[in-house]
């Protein structure tokens, strides 16, 4: 089962912001990182997917010379994809049957689709500031959505060097964390 097109959208844009924001010099960290997230759902899909969308939308944001305004084109970008399906047209962010993370029967996503979708996303969001991110609750909501799988890829990593005698043990480990992490975005949100 494949990824959502949107995901995969999102997740370029978050390499993109991770890599102008972060202090190391290569991507392909950046990339690894959702790539192994999104192979414990999903079909695997390739770190050279990311890096290629990443890096073709970060030569598009250094020739339309966006400077500072980078993220906040990467932040409405994902925003835009997570909570619209067309231009206009919202999503269903509680379908009748399943999730809006339910893997896909056919992939969908393409690197150059989405290069595409962020170029003409950009010339409509500076036509109409409107579509812009909004601070805040959204940014959070697209965090923890990463952190989840991210988290569930350390939690996978542990449960096969362990083996699976230690399951048991394991569970309440992850029982534990699963609380933390809640109460940590519990408290963030207040």
């Amino acid at each position: 089962m494949f990824l959502p097109a949107f995901l995969f959208d999102i997740f370029c844009s978050r390499v993109a912001k991770e890599f102008i924001l972060g202090n190391t010099s290569s991507i392909d960290g950046y990339a690894k990182k959702y790539g192994e997230g999104v192979s414990e759902e999903y079909a695997e899909v390739s770190e050279a997917l990311y890096v290629g969308a990443a890096t073709e939308i970060m030569q598009f944001l250094s020739e339309i010379e966006a400077g500072e305004d980078s993220v906040f084109y990467l932040d409405s970008f994902a925003y835009n994809r997570l909570y619209f399906s067309n231009i206009n047209v919202e999503r269903k962010m509680k379908p009748l049957f399943g999730t809006i993370l339910d893997p896909m029967k056919e992939e969908e996503y393409k690197a150059d689709v989405t290069v595409k979708n962020f170029k003409a996303f950009v010339f409509n969001l500076r036509s109409d500031p409107g579509k812009k991110a909004p601070a805040g609750r959204y940014l959070k909501i697209q965090n923890k959505l990463c952190s989840q799988f991210i988290l569930q890829v350390i939690l996978l990593k542990l449960i096969f060097s362990c083996g699976t005698h230690r399951v048991s043990e394991i569970l309440n480990i992850i029982s534990c964390i699963s609380q933390t992490f809640h109460r940590t975005l519990h408290l963030r949100e207040l």
